[in-house]
């Protein structure tokens, strides 16, 4: 069942929360940025279409500012974008790849990135129950 038509949601990201989480990204030290990146993953699938959009680019912003700092949270991120990737519909999977994309060019250059996403990605996904959308069938 899509994200979208379920019942259970984190709280919306208005405007004003929006507004909030940017800054909050802009005045973020070294260490506090995976945390940040982590709660911000969290959920993804749970949330209305357009909450994830912007979660998403949220996400995406916070690679831009502050690059290979997210690199320790970038497994655990990715595992947990993938997980959730068979549970929302083609719009959030589609703003939730972007979203990997922007995270690999970003935050984990060169074999790194290899490191860092690839291998969790591939991990989770050999992980997929059979029948599962993410499964390989293999």
């Amino acid at each position: 069942q899509p994200a979208s038509s379920r019942g259970c949601r984190q709280r919306q990201l208005g405007m004003p929360e929006i507004t909030r989480q940017r800054q909050r990204i802009d005045t973020l030290d070294g260490a506090q940025v995976p945390g940040v990146l982590t709660e911000l993953v969290t959920g993804l699938a749970s949330s209305g279409a357009a909450d994830c959009r912007e979660r998403c680019r949220l996400v995406s912003y916070a690679a831009i500012l502050h690059g290979a700092t997210l690199l320790p949270a970038l497994p655990s991120a990715a595992r947990g974008i993938v997980r959730q990737l068979a549970s929302v519909d083609n719009a959030m999977r589609d703003d939730m790849l972007r979203m990997l994309g922007s995270l690999a060019k970003h935050s984990a250059p060169g074999r790194e990135a290899g490191e860092a996403l690839l291998v969790p990605i591939l991990a989770a996904l050999s992980d997929a129950p059979a029948g599962s959308p993410l499964h390989s069938g293999t």
